[in-house]
């Protein structure tokens, strides 16, 4: 079981949501011919693929999470020309040209030094003439509720600071030169705020800690006492980021698309 397993239930309840407005822009800016072949990674529990299948094109969503993936095959059994399988990013089983565009929404934030065999792999999978297609988050925090769980660790002062992921983080010119390094052409990036919600103050903590369990730096030996006082905090950081726009963290992603040449 990956930790993406784990959090399974607060991933579909916070993260999803937010997934699916990043990827409706996605599928736009990818500007698909009808019944395309697509290839979706770490495709989570299909965010994009699931959209893709609906709109009629043929998805092959790929992940390591098999919780994640097995619900997302069943949501998917309504498309029998739409699979899932578990497989590694950086290692495709697909040969050369098999997709019209492959994706990837905010996987590469997890590939840390697999970015590059990652796009490579994705770029050799789709056909002359396809898409690559990726979204990353623009802030090195990542979602909105990181931000917010580092303000209110340092508000405590007895905890280990919680700062970037400290990996995989990529502004959208270095996605841009990631995607032609990898072969693509034209790789262009646009960046863009989402609109989120987030639990309820009070149960913030309760609601996210599987999410902060991914952090490398969320203390997953909290005391009692401490996990108290961070769920005091946090609830105080959630109140003051909804409380007024001028408060509020900034929900900022980069998709970047590069053209596969023919």
């Amino acid at each position: 079981m990956t930790a993406f397993d784990v959090m399974l239930d607060a991933y579909r309840t916070w993260v999803d949501p937010m997934s699916r407005k990043v990827t409706a822009v996605a599928l736009r800016r990818a500007g698909l011919a009808p019944h395309s072949r697509v290839l979706d990674v770490a495709a989570g529990l299909g965010a994009l693929a699931l959209p893709a299948a609906e709109a009629g094109h043929r998805v092959h969503a790929i992940d390591l999470a098999e919780q994640m993936l097995a619900a997302l095959g069943t949501a998917l059994a309504p498309y029998p020309e739409s699979t899932v399988e578990v497989m590694d990013a950086t290692a495709l089983t697909f040969p050369d040209d098999t997709f019209d565009a492959a994706f990837s929404m905010f996987g590469i934030f997890f590939f840390g030094d697999g970015v590059a065999g990652a796009l490579a792999e994705m770029r050799r999978v789709t056909r002359p003439g396809g898409v690559v297609v990726a979204a990353h988050w623009a802030d090195p925090m990542g979602g909105p509720m990181f931000t917010l769980l580092s303000r209110a660790a340092a508000r405590l002062g007895d905890l280990p600071p919680i700062g970037t992921w400290g990996f995989g983080f990529l502004e959208g010119a270095d996605l841009e030169r990631a995607l032609r390094g990898a072969g693509c052409t034209e790789a262009s990036s646009e960046p863009f705020e989402i609109d989120y919600v987030l639990p309820e103050p009070e149960r913030a903590l309760d609601e996210m800690h599987t999410l902060f369990l991914n952090h490398p730096d969320y203390p997953h030996d909290l005391s009692p006492a401490q996990h108290e006082r961070l769920r005091v905090a946090l609830a105080e950081e959630v109140r003051r980021n909804d409380s007024s726009a001028e408060l509020r963290v900034r929900a900022r992603v980069n998709i970047v698309v590069g053209h596969v040449p023919r």
